[in-house]
């Protein structure tokens, strides 16, 4: 029994050995693995990198095109240069127009002397006296106008008053038109006046030494006691 229990170990001792051979050969084939996986995760990751390179050597040829400017035209410069060599040439200009000033002062002295005599004339003009004008008149004595009749009813009734007629001169002398301006206020009467008028003689109107036609207004009285 003895001998039994002293051999128990070495059994074991040389057991020990191939277990760890086992988990030696595990855990090395683990890190292999992983290993390996890493380097494929960065191979992959090597692989992605070169794709923004791509895109900032776009960015980088986009602005090589922004170059036209420089070669626009400049059509303000040659005009502001023949502008400048123009300028000196208004002095010679000047002084060639300088010897027309004495032609432009006699022409105008000679303009204004026509003006001189408008006040001449019209001075002669208001010298000369206007034609005098003579209204017409009815009242002179060589005429021999009759007085209207009085109506006899009108006296017995008691009417009187006076009368205006507005009578137009012929330049004969005789009446064209005869109307009433103002009446007395009896219909008798202002017909009385009317009928005697017509068939006076009138001294006509005159412009200077010419009979013209004019109006002329003729009172008429009626009185009781006449």
């Amino acid at each position: 029994m003895d001998k039994l229990y002293l051999s128990m170990p070495e059994r074991d001792d040389l057991s020990l050995p191939k277990s760890m051979l086992k988990s030696s050969l595990v855990i090395g084939a683990h890190l292999a693995f992983l290993l390996w996986a890493l380097q494929a995760g960065g191979v992959i990751s090597h692989q992605a990198m070169p794709l923004p390179m791509s895109v900032m050597t776009v960015l980088i040829a986009a602005p090589s095109q922004v170059v036209a400017p420089e070669n626009l035209p400049k059509p303000t410069a040659p005009a502001l240069h023949q502008a400048a060599i123009a300028l000196p040439l208004q002095p010679a200009s000047e002084q060639q127009a300088m010897p027309a000033a004495p032609a432009l002062i006699a022409a105008t002295a000679s303009g204004t002397t026509p003006a001189s005599t408008i006040p001449t004339a019209t001075a002669a003009a208001a010298a000369q006296p206007a034609e005098q004008r003579t209204e017409a008149s009815f009242d002179a004595a060589y005429l021999n106008n009759p007085a209207p009749a009085y109506p006899l009813i009108s006296r017995r009734q008691g009417e009187f008053g006076k009368v205006l007629l507005l009578v137009q001169v012929t330049p004969h002398g005789t009446a064209a038109q005869v109307e009433i301006k103002q009446s007395c206020g009896f219909p008798r009467l202002d017909e009385a006046a009317l009928e005697a008028v017509r068939k006076w003689h009138f001294v006509p109107a005159r412009l200077g030494d010419v009979a013209v036609a004019a109006s002329v207004v003729v009172p008429l009285s009626f009185k009781l006691n006449s």
